[in-house]
């Protein structure tokens, strides 16, 4: 299951994309049409067993919602649980520049630095105007200690040539450090968001085998949930 979102700023979609979650709890039990291996009884142990996943700021949220479903009483949300969550080249950023920032020039014209502050206007909760918000550095001084906070299992993707590599490696440490099971993947000689860009992945070699890594790693550790 997708979280988030450009359409809606984050401190509102946090409690949205958890409704979600509750939504699917109370249409569970009704099953749903035969899975890959032809039992209706599979395809919904496989409904009931979720994953949230996200990318870019949508990444952001995959924290969020796991914290949020991890704090909500199972029977809130039984019978569906959330078993992991994935979040690709999340947008977590500090108030300082990361070494990341300032050194390595734009990849592609998928993000600039520009781009990514103003992102971060857009999609922060209003009023918000510090990078060191806990929706935007979970790992930062304003945000609750992490070793006080329950997640489900964690795989976050980072590609080498991110503006933001930095910060997002820094959340990886920081959930590590805290006795979370994380897990990172990293895509290499490439930059943000590039499975997006068709054209690279049709043309260029490299794109196209991390963006086929990339999809396997995720395979990988949804199946590794069950």
């Amino acid at each position: 299951m997708c979280v988030g979102g450009f359409q809606a700023r984050s401190g509102a979609s946090s409690p949205r994309s958890l409704r979600g979650f509750v939504w699917r709890s109370s249409v569970a039990p009704l099953g749903g049409p035969r899975g890959d291996r032809g039992t209706v009884a599979h395809s919904l142990r496989r409904f009931q067993s979720m994953h949230s996943d996200g990318r870019q700021l949508w990444g952001n949220l995959v924290h969020e919602v796991g914290l949020r479903a991890q704090a909500t009483p199972p029977d809130l949300l039984h019978p569906v649980c959330v078993r992991g969550g994935i979040s690709i080249h999340p947008g977590y950023v500090r108030s300082e520049r990361s070494q990341s920032e300032k050194e390595h020039p734009p990849d592609s014209a998928l993000l600039t630095l520009d781009m990514v502050d103003k992102f971060l206007k857009l999609s922060a909760p209003e009023g918000i105007s510090t990078r060191d918000h806990p929706i935007t550095n979970p790992m930062g001084p304003d945000a609750p200690p992490l070793k006080d906070l329950k997640f489900p299992r964690m795989l976050v993707a980072i590609a080498d040539r991110d503006l933001i590599r930095d910060t997002e490696l820094e959340y990886y440490e920081a959930m590590k450090s805290a006795g979370h099971d994380v897990e990172v993947f990293r895509s290499e000689n490439v930059g943000h968001s590039f499975y997006l860009n068709e054209i690279a992945i049709k043309y260029d070699p490299n794109t196209a085998k991390e963006t086929s890594r990339l999809l396997q790693a995720a395979d990988r550790f949804i199946q590794s949930c069950f």
